[in-house]
């Protein structure tokens, strides 16, 4: 029969064991957090786990602390829409705040990322929208991204990205690309602050012509809250164009589309060669465009405004006003009211224009009918 004495010194063994076995535990996870012990194999799963389906991911190494932060090097993205790589990630977070539900990510650094895609001839607007993506997307513009949760991103930066798209005009690069900004996911919505995006873009050559005309800078300066796309500042500029846009989109939860529009753009002028299209023969001879356009409005009852030259000869003014009204709506039809001034010679397009001159004309245009006068002098 064990004494009491014997009894008090097998309990206080027993404690010590157990706190120094709990704490050689401790030290044991805090070194291997440390010096971040498992993140070869634990990185590329979670990066696995979070690229869209159908493409695959490659890691070369990661390493860091797990208690502050990662640094991931040679990272590479192939997917059925392009091809991308990283040559370094790192990040920089407080594991604390996990305790609130909060993600509270210090910083991200981007550096030397690559994308190339090739687009392929008669796409449409959408041809590439998954129904995953398309749910990630309307997440993050009218729902609740992180769920319950709250992601911070307090510095957000790229440095030297590069994107080449690829089409049947040829290569077309975006290069010495930098971002700054910072990001909020939380249970009210999406906030995405783009402090600066600037980047030197070249056009391919055109026109069978072996070098290009130059590089332009690209800047875009833009904030998104509450599915509100806030752009300050648009702007490019070339040895051929000088462009400048600013104001804001709603966005809807579909890809590609807006709820509201209250935007204006100036070129001054716009060779129409320095933007990724596929341009047609006349326009490739004469590609300068000069114009001034407004929207104001949802695309149902959207005030244009343009007052545009080129290309060619070709110039004019317009005033329109789109009508339509939503399914079931036998009130408001869909309809286009225009007031424009159009003066063009399209001769050089092959196309015999009927006049010479100005053409004025008041047109209103419903789907089941058609009331237009016009004059012509």
């Amino acid at each position: 029969m064990i004494g009491r004495g014997s009894l008090r010194r097998v309990v206080l063994r027993t404690l010590l064991r157990t706190t120094l076995g709990a704490s050689v535990l401790f030290v044991l996870i805090w070194v291997a957090a440390a010096n971040g012990v498992g993140m070869d194999l634990v990185v590329p799963r979670l990066l696995a786990w979070a690229v869209p389906d159908g493409w695959t991911v490659g890691v070369g190494s990661a390493e860091g602390d797990w208690r502050s932060h990662v640094r991931i090097r040679d990272i590479e993205f192939s997917g059925p829409d392009g091809s991308a790589t990283v040559d370094e990630l790192a990040l920089e977070y407080r594991l604390l705040p996990l305790l609130r539900r909060r993600i509270d990510v210090r910083r991200i650094h981007v550096m030397r990322p690559v994308f190339e895609r090739t687009l392929v001839a008669g796409a449409q607007r959408g041809d590439s929208a998954t129904p995953a993506s398309e749910r990630v997307f309307a997440r993050l513009i009218g729902g609740s991204p992180a769920g319950d949760w709250t992601l911070t991103v307090a510095d957000l930066r790229v440095d030297e990205g590069r994107a080449v798209l690829f089409g049947s005009w040829g290569a077309y690069k975006v290069e010495r690309a930098s971002l700054a900004g910072s990001a909020t996911l939380s249970p009210q919505g999406t906030s995405l602050d783009l402090n600066s995006l600037v980047a030197a873009v070249t056009p391919p050559p055109s026109g069978g012509a072996k070098e290009g005309h130059g590089t332009g800078k690209l800047y875009v300066a833009a904030r998104l809250h509450g599915g509100m796309l806030a752009v300050r500042s648009l702007s490019f500029h070339s040895p051929r164009s000088r462009l400048e846009g600013a104001g804001n989109l709603l966005l809807a939860v579909v890809p590609g589309y807006v709820d509201r529009v209250e935007f204006t753009l100036d070129a001054d002028p716009l060779d129409l060669r320095d933007l990724p299209l596929d341009l047609p023969e006349p326009l490739l001879a004469n590609p300068i465009v000069t114009l001034h356009a407004t929207a104001s409005g949802p695309p149902d009852s959207m005030v244009l405004d343009l007052d545009a030259r080129g290309p060619g000869t070709a110039s004019g003014r317009a005033h329109a006003i789109v009508r339509a009204g939503s399914t079931g709506d036998a009130v408001d039809e869909p309809a286009l009211q225009l007031d424009a001034t159009i003066t063009a010679d399209l001769s050089e397009w092959g196309i015999a224009w009927p006049f010479d001159g100005d053409m004025s004309a008041d047109v209103e245009v419903a789907l089941d009918e058609l009331d237009a006068t016009s004059q012509m002098e």
